[in-house]
């Protein structure tokens, strides 16, 4: 019996210990009647996502893929990501990883574990670049690169579970790829960021930019089916082929850089760092050509999605009020 109390109080102080994975936490003990005991550990929850109106619904109103940003990316709609404000010591990091893996093991939805999932690797991002920012010492800096590493795991976690997300319709699930969708941007724009502080750490960044896009386009293929809205549809389009555009042209970068480093070792190629510098230079010209060219492309969609929102809202208006509707048709003739 002690063992079973132990374990109840060891998962409450878990869930206790930090309100990120407390707040929908809630644990009854009950029925400890000749050596039986109930317990009931509802699965934590991030933030509930609000029902949306006919108006607002996900098949008429997109959610703005670029648009909605803040100074360090693009903000995801019904979950809250914490900012962080102090580099964790090892221990502290060891700590969260033993928390959060026992708030998704407690989670048996598929799309709320995804979330879930999502939030960390987002968190692991902002404390990447958080570390990038504030670090002087280069071997603290070099955790920015783990913190990356790190949140790529979690969506790969994520991606484990594309199947069960893809077949789910539910509002909350196409939020999620929505979402999930958001995070892919989030991610190339945050590697182009760690690029411009960490330049020692270029190789390490592009196989990580390689390897997040795979599982990126991956997860986004999977995701992007018929079971979609058509605007949702178009959106994870859309993100799908700036991650493709990217990813060719880091590989076309990885490709020269070694050709040229192959001629460097031969002793064919003496101006090696201007011709380093002058394709470093090119890459950055593709990666903001493909930034534009995106969002052009989501500005164009939400244009064509407001035009489209307002002729229904009109016509719902003429509906409602036909001899209304009439008598400005009358007056336009005239």
């Amino acid at each position: 019996m002690p063992k079973y109390f132990f374990m109840v109080g060891f998962l409450t102080f878990l869930l206790a210990s930090t309100p990120a994975l407390a707040q929908d936490a809630n644990i009854t003990v009950g029925g400890v009647n000749s050596g039986d005991m109930t317990i009931s550990l509802d699965a934590v929850t991030v933030d509930a996502v609000p029902a949306l109106t006919a108006v607002e619904s996900v098949d008429e109103v997109p959610t703005d893929l670029a648009g909605d940003t803040t100074t360090d990316g693009t903000v995801l709609e019904g979950i809250t990501v914490v900012e962080p404000t102090e580099i964790p010591s090892a221990f502290g990091m060891w700590w969260r990883g033993i928390r959060e893996k026992i708030s998704v093991a407690l989670t048996f939805d598929p799309v709320k574990k995804a979330e879930k999932l999502l939030v960390f690797s987002e968190e692991r991002q902002k404390l990447a670049e958080f570390i990038a920012n504030i670090a002087t010492d280069e071997k603290l800096r070099a955790k920015a690169t783990d913190m990356m590493e790190k949140a790529q795991e979690q969506i790969a976690k994520v991606e484990a579970l594309k199947d069960k997300i893809a077949a789910d319709t539910s509002e909350r699930a196409t939020r999620l790829k929505q979402n999930l969708a958001k995070h892919e941007l989030n991610r190339e724009e945050m590697m182009t960021r760690l690029e411009e502080k960490l330049p020692q750490a270029q190789g390490k960044l592009d196989e990580l930019r390689q390897n997040g896009s795979a599982m990126g386009e991956s997860l986004l293929n999977a995701l992007n089916n018929d079971k979609l809205p058509a605007v949702a549809k178009e959106q994870l389009n859309a993100v799908k082929t700036r991650v493709q555009q990217t990813a060719a042209t880091v590989r076309d970068f990885i490709k020269q850089k070694q050709d040229l480093l192959e001629q460097a070792k031969d002793g064919e190629n003496a101006n090696i760092q201007e011709e380093l510098k002058q394709l470093r230079d090119d890459r950055k010209v593709k990666m903001d050509e493909v930034r534009d060219e995106f969002q052009s492309a989501q500005d164009e969609l939400k244009a064509t999605v407001q035009q489209r929102v307002q002729q229904r809202m009109n016509n719902a208006k003429d509906e409602a009020n036909p001899v209304s509707a009439e008598t400005d048709a009358t007056e336009s003739n005239e």
